[in-house]
């Protein structure tokens, strides 16, 4: 019996529900990092290492898991990781009410890790190659805009036409109709040799003299 319309291919179906599953895996445990850990250390009077730590523990074993996931999807299938990783997601992250202790805090971030191995990238890439072959580009750009949804209205009054998201969010940031955490240290983009020549110079500027 199919449940959904027939005038849509159910092939975009799973599409819909898988940038629905990125929105939580990747939207909420993976960006939801930063939103969690500062109630957490103000909370329980942490150090900023101790957070730290956690948040670099999660990237060790997300990308750890994905060198065991990946050959996994490739043998049975990308179905039972996905769901595995949903129900520990969810769990993960109802588990940060109850920390206390900074062991509770790494214990519940391997899990968010693993849980970002089963069901994130690896797994939706392995399912979209199954359903999609000559749109398989349009649909994983579809799938991973679930990373990151934002509301219509922010967009009101702009053309049609393509433009650049950082004035956007700027814009929405001076209006007070954007909400987030404030970083008070350095930010830097290595995304070019420039900028890594850049972040170079800047640490042999401020390495410490013997």
């Amino acid at each position: 019996m199919r449940l959904l319309p027939e005038r849509v291919h159910y092939a975009w179906w799973i599409v819909a529900g898988a940038a629905v599953l990125m929105f939580v895996t990747i939207g909420v445990g993976y960006y939801g990092l930063a939103v969690f850990l500062r109630p957490l250390q103000e909370e329980n009077g942490w150090s900023n290492a101790t957070v730290s730590g956690a948040t670099g523990m999660f990237f060790i074993v997300g990308g750890l898991s994905g060198f065991v996931i990946g050959p996994a999807v490739d043998r049975v299938g990308p179905l039972r990781y996905i769901t595995a990783g949903i129900v520990l997601m969810s769990l993960s992250v109802a588990s940060l009410m109850l920390i206390t202790e900074p062991w509770h805090l790494y214990l519940a971030y391997t899990g968010q890790a693993v849980a970002f191995g089963l069901s994130g990238a690896i797994a939706i890439n392995a399912l979209m190659s199954r359903w999609f072959v000559t749109r398989r580009a349009w649909a994983m750009s579809i799938t991973f805009t679930g990373i990151s949804l934002l509301r219509r209205r922010l967009f009101n009054g702009l053309d049609d036409t393509a433009g650049k998201l950082g004035p956007v969010l700027r814009d929405a940031m001076a209006q007070q109709r954007v909400r987030g955490l404030k970083h008070s240290g350095q930010w830097i983009d290595v995304g070019t040799p420039a900028r890594l020549e850049q972040l170079d110079t800047l640490l042999t500027e401020n390495a410490p003299q013997p």
